[in-house]
Formats: structure tokens, C-alpha cells, sequence
């Protein structure tokens, strides 16, 4: 185990690119697929009132529930601001007492002019590009620091 945040991870799966042909094979620090250590071929003892059961896992997890960060903000104007025929958010219950569309999402759609605002934050900040945004708070991370492009992942996956 390691306190070093850039090596202390040793199974990197869900919905993750894979290494690219033309790079290196994937480091810990890296927003591709890293699948050394992720229980295949590993044994695992878990014990349950007192029995232990080992088990041998004989692949890598797979990210079955499909849940992915982008997916929170791609999905987002459907779950917290489109309303459905019985007037709540049409992704979500449609009960009409949920409070659709939510006063806070709508607050930052309005701003950036965008649903999917989040997204396209944290991918202008990972590929170093131009948010794009159709209403306010436009940013291009071109040529801007990574320390300063981390920090805006960071927080735009976050919050």
C-alpha cells in the first residue's frame, strides 16, 4: 500500500479506455483500463459467522451496472430538469411532488447554457481544449498547466 495516490492503485476497470496501441503499457496514474491485480487468478478468503470460504475469481471485474461519471452529466437534464407527462423529471420518478426541474441543475444549466455542462468541462480540461459552452463561463484549457487542468477534474467529477 502506498500513500501515493499516483501508485497506490493497482485495478482500474469500469468504463475506462483501453491503452491505446501507440502507448505505453498503463500506469496507475493514467485514465485507461489498468487491470494488473484485479483478483483474477487471486484467491480470496471471506468469512461468514465463523466459515471461511475460499474463492478463486478467474477473470477481471466488469462493470456490469454500466454507471460511469459521464453518465451523471450526460444523463442529468432528463433526471433533474426535462419534465415527463405527469410533470416530474422524465429520466427519473415523474412524480410531479419531486420538484422537477431541480432549482440548483437549472442555476448551472442556465449559466453554461448546457445540460451536460459537467462533461464538457472535465473533458476540455483532460484533452487541454475549449469548453464550448453555448451560454456563460466559457474556459480553454489549452496550454494552461496540468496542475491547474487536474484540479478542474477533480472538482468537476466531484461536484
Amino acid at each position: 500500500v502506498s500513500d501515493n495516490q499516483q501508485s497506490y492503485v493497482s485495478c482500474k476497470e469500469g468504463a475506462l479506455r483501453t491503452v491505446p496501441a501507440d502507448k505505453a503499457p498503463a500506469a496507475a496514474s493514467k485514465p485507461y483500463k489498468y487491470t494488473s491485480k484485479c483478483f483474477k487468478q487471486e484467491q480470496l478468503d471471506v468469512t461468514n459467522n465463523g466459515t471461511v470460504v475460499s474463492v478463486t475469481a478467474t477473470a477481471v471485474p466488469i462493470n456490469k451496472a454500466g454507471r460511469t461519471l459521464k453518465g451523471f452529466s450526460t444523463k442529468a437534464g432528463g433526471l433533474m430538469f426535462t419534465k415527463g407527462p405527469k410533470g416530474g423529471c422524465k429520466d427519473a420518478s415523474d412524480r410531479p411532488t419531486d420538484g422537477c426541474p431541480y432549482a440548483d441543475f437549472t442555476m448551472y444549466k442556465n449559466y453554461y447554457g448546457d445540460m451536460d455542462y459537467a462533461d464538457k468541462m472535465v473533458l476540455a480540461a483532460i484533452n487541454a481544449k475549449s469548453t464550448g459552452f453555448t451560454g456563460k463561463g466559457n474556459m480553454n484549457f489549452a496550454g494552461k498547466a496540468d496542475v491547474l487542468r487536474k484540479e478542474v477534474i477533480k472538482k468537476g467529477t466531484a461536484y
